[in-house]
């Protein structure tokens, strides 16, 4: 008997899929962290994609493993209202035969490619008492964020201005992402029940860190450091009269 011969047809390049940005706005993306915004030629919505190259090695295949199952995960966790509000929505998995990532709609971005108005804006909110709320506010959703994927049993790989999407500028509204960290645990059974409270995150370190949340004091680490300044300012003065 004959062995069956497979074609193996070669992916789409995403530069086909997608238009990517290449202005002043695609520029301030390419430095960060692989993310980029970019309008899906099929439907002309626009999207974040977070791409990473390929190794050419075996381990391409684990990590598509991984972020696949990651996104199927996650998007089991989306299908709840409350967890929608506060948690990127991941679309799917996308690579070709040179990156691989993830999609994301519901974001235009992170504090680290705000434009120079947008920085502006957000320092301006930070030198009031009331902006002052408001991004407290805001940092607690991502504690809630934090706990919807806690409950799924999935621990998130870190939080930094990476994961931080922004949403909405005026008002403020962020959401939380970097779901390539996550670790699912569990299989780990009651041992790994002590990662699995909000505020408590596996970070780049070995072990778990512990991320003091809208906690009066505590500096937000995604953050533009020009607004963490003037929020730690008046974090003291806001939790004296809440």
């Amino acid at each position: 008997m004959g062995q069956k011969q497979r074609k193996i047809e070669a992916l789409v390049p995403l530069d086909q899929r997608f238009e990517m940005e290449h202005d002043i706005r695609g520029e301030r993306f390419k430095s960060a962290s692989g993310l980029w915004m970019a309008t899906d030629r099929a439907d002309g919505e626009l999207y974040l994609l977070w791409l990473i190259e390929k190794t050419g090695a075996a381990v391409d295949r684990d990590v598509a493993r991984i972020l696949a199952d990651t996104v199927r995960r996650v998007r089991g966790v989306l299908a709840r209202k409350s967890a929608r509000k506060v948690l990127l929505e991941v679309i799917d998995l996308v690579e070709d035969d040179r990156e691989i990532g993830n999609r994301f709609a519901g974001a235009d971005g992170t504090p680290t490619t705000l434009s120079g108005r947008s920085r502006r804006t957000l320092e301006n909110t930070a030198r009031t008492l009331s902006g002052r709320a408001s991004i407290w506010r805001q940092t607690a959703r991502l504690v809630r964020g934090l706990s919807h994927l806690h409950a799924a049993d999935l621990v998130h790989g870190g939080i930094d201005d990476g994961a931080i999407f922004t949403a909405n500028i005026e008002p403020l509204e962020l959401k939380l992402g970097g779901y390539e960290g996550c670790v699912h645990v569990g299989s780990l059974g009651s041992g790994g029940a002590g990662l699995l409270c909000p505020g408590r995150v596996v970070g780049s370190k070995p072990g778990p860190t512990v991320w003091s949340d809208a906690v009066p004091g505590s500096s937000c680490p995604f953050l533009p450091k020009t607004v963490d300044s003037h929020l730690r300012q008046g974090i003291e003065t806001f939790g004296n009269r809440r």
